[in-house]
């Protein structure tokens, strides 16, 4: 599991390659969007996604039922017991995540 707070997060995980250049892509411009809505002035060098909810990227290994250093209790059946908002499918270079 990783999770991106500020956009050095992200910018370790390009710099580790630890996944594609694709994904690495999407993930920063979800990043951007977010401080863009958020950051209302668009002057705050140090943002921080931890007010708002930050980004979580699951990755194979983890465990869906206790997520509950995200905040989704075992208890509560983890990612499988909850109810998103949405879930949306992302497709680019022959890649797809959701």
């Amino acid at each position: 599991m990783r999770t991106i707070k500020t956009l050095a997060d992200v910018h370790c995980l390009q710099a580790a390659q630890v996944f594609s250049p694709s994904f690495l892509s999407y993930l920063e411009e979800e990043f951007l969007g977010l401080k863009e809505a958020f950051d209302f002035d668009g002057l705050d060098e140090a943002f921080t996604l931890d007010t708002y909810g930050y980004m979580v990227v699951l990755e194979k290994g983890d465990n869906l039922r206790d997520l509950s250093v995200v905040g989704l209790s075992r208890e509560d059946g983890g990612l499988l017991g909850s109810l998103p908002e949405f879930v949306e499918k992302v497709e680019r270079n022959g890649e797809c995540w959701y």
